[in-house]
């Protein structure tokens, strides 16, 4: 039997909010000089149009998340690591990774 929390999405969604309420929290408690920038959040259409380009549904998790931040940005600070990510540009990242794997 299926977790409830885990199929309905407006309790994915209260349970990835919390938890970005604590991530936000201990980011800024514990690491204050932390450069990262949390983007607003995505509508729900802007998630939709995201699943269509890639062709397949997000994780409910994830795509919960961006419910939340649609976006990442932090200084670089991970050696080949994009520095900034939105869920508008998932389908092209998700190409350049491919190509990037067949090396």
């Amino acid at each position: 039997m299926e977790n409830p929390e885990q199929t309905d999405p407006a309790a994915v969604h209260r349970t990835v909010a919390a938890a970005w309420q604590c991530i936000e929290r201990e980011l800024a408690v514990r690491f204050p000089r932390f450069e990262a920038r949390l983007g607003g959040p995505a509508a729900p259409g802007e998630v939709a149009a995201c699943e269509r380009a890639l062709g397949f549904p997000l994780p409910a998790d994830f795509a919960a998340s961006c419910l939340v931040h649609r976006s990442v940005a932090f200084g670089g600070w991970i050696e080949g690591m994009e520095s900034h990510d939105d869920l508008a540009e998932l389908p092209a990242n998700r190409d350049t990774q491919v190509e990037l794997d067949d090396y």
